[in-house]
């Protein structure tokens, strides 16, 4: 049971790492696609994520909240 425990803040990180890469990875293709209202749509579900990795630390998780939000927004502003 212990070693569960141990090991739910490093899934949680993975986790947490594979949704904003996700995100980002969803931003870069609605860039290409006319329509807006899947730029919205991610632009929401990125934000949504983007409040959970900023709770995270307050649980012990560091999943490298910074770093991922800037990469976000600097694809985005491109």
């Amino acid at each position: 049971m212990e070693e569960i425990l141990a090991k739910i803040p490093d899934v949680i990180q993975v986790v947490a790492l594979i949704g904003m890469v996700l995100t980002i990875v969803a931003t870069v293709v609605v860039r290409f696609t006319p329509s807006k209202l899947d730029d919205e749509v991610v632009s929401g579900i990125a934000g949504k994520l983007i409040k959970v990795l900023q709770w995270l630390p307050t649980i012990g998780v560091n999943p490298r909240t910074k770093a991922l939000e800037e990469a976000y927004k600097e694809i985005k502003g491109a």
